[in-house]
């Protein structure tokens, strides 16, 4: 597949292949990500968009294999050629912060509310490498000013920085090894819009300035909208459509996407209708026949209910509706 932006057309840094992600329940085992394959190319600023459930956060979780109590249960995915399930403890302890790092979705959550910035982002590099604590301290004020800080707040507490300051804080700490690539998890969660634009130009800028992967979980499609590069919708477990940011946004083929733009509303507009998407995403433990979007879709007809449809394209734009391949 190829990006939409400044990346390496060429060359992809992380692959998804055939991925299967389950999950113990007390009902049986919950397939959160169902065959997946997906490239992320190198330099990219990659979105990844769908509901609450559908399986994105796990997805992106498997690049640091995080996952617990999920487990890899078929597949495969690789970060410039290494197979991340074959990694043993130490090895998996060098290549998270330096390979891929994460902002977390809630920076308070994130971050350590008796520690200061200062001790915390130190902590990290002198935990992920061999650097000493006085070179890990060097390197503090020029991490805070890549995203905007006064480094005179290193010795400021969490609680004493705003939120916009403190998402930036995590920003700065996901970046303190220089890794390949950053994974953002819905990060401008609870931010008021104004602090949300901020922030998403902060990783926008980092994206490309420094040339690091980016990939951004959301729920809402509208904040990729001049930010991604590529978006990749995924529904119930299951990556629907991918394609250039502005041709999705523009000319949306899959009706989960057309239903998620329909559901932001326009600004400027005041005769735009907001539709909700009728209906309930499916139990995963046992999820329908066929097109698992197919109880929800206005344009479902008797094959949708019986076979799944395939990802299918030229591999910059790939879509999984039987509307398309009739």
């Amino acid at each position: 597949m190829s990006a939409g932006g400044s990346g390496d057309m060429t060359q992809p840094v992380a692959r998804f292949e055939d991925l299967v992600i389950t999950y113990p329940s007390a009902r049986g085992s919950l397939k959160a990500v169902d065959g997946v394959t997906l490239e992320v190319v190198k330099g990219e600023f990659l979105g990844l968009v769908g509901e609450s459930g559908c399986g994105k956060t796990t997805l992106a979780l498997t690049l640091l294999r995080m996952n617990e109590p999920g487990k890899v249960t078929g597949g495969s995915v690789k970060v410039e050629g290494i197979d991340l399930l074959s990694l043993d403890a130490d090895a998996l302890r060098r290549f998270r912060w330096e390979k891929v790092a994460m902002v977390f979705q809630a920076a308070m959550n994130t971050l350590d509310p008796v520690k200061t910035v200062e001790s915390q982002i130190v902590e990290t590099i002198v935990q992920h490498s061999q650097e000493t604590k006085e070179q890990a301290r060097a390197k503090v004020q020029g991490l805070l000013e890549l995203v905007s800080i006064d480094p005179a707040r290193a010795k400021s507490y969490p609680h004493e920085l705003s939120g916009g300051m403190r998402q930036r804080v995590v920003i700065a700490l996901a970046l303190c090894l220089s890794p390949d690539i950053l994974i953002a998890d819905e990060p401008t969660t609870a931010l008021d819009v104004v602090v949300q634009a901020g922030v998403m130009r902060t990783l926008k800028a980092l994206q490309a300035k420094l040339g690091v992967t980016t990939i951004l979980i959301t729920h809402d499609i509208s904040i990729m909208n001049g930010t991604a590069d590529r978006l990749a919708i995924m529904y119930a477990g299951k990556i629907v459509e991918v394609g250039p940011t502005q041709q999705v946004i523009a000319d949306p083929q899959h009706p989960y996407t057309q239903a998620l733009l329909g559901a932001v509303p326009a600004i400027g507009s005041g005769t735009t209708v907001v539709k909700g998407i009728p209906g309930s995403p499916p139990d995963l433990i046992s999820p329908p026949a066929g097109c698992r979007f197919a109880p929800r879709c206005p344009y479902a007809f008797d094959r949708c209910t019986k076979e799944e449809p395939p990802l299918v394209g030229d591999g910059k734009d790939m879509v999984a509706c039987w509307l398309r391949t009739k």
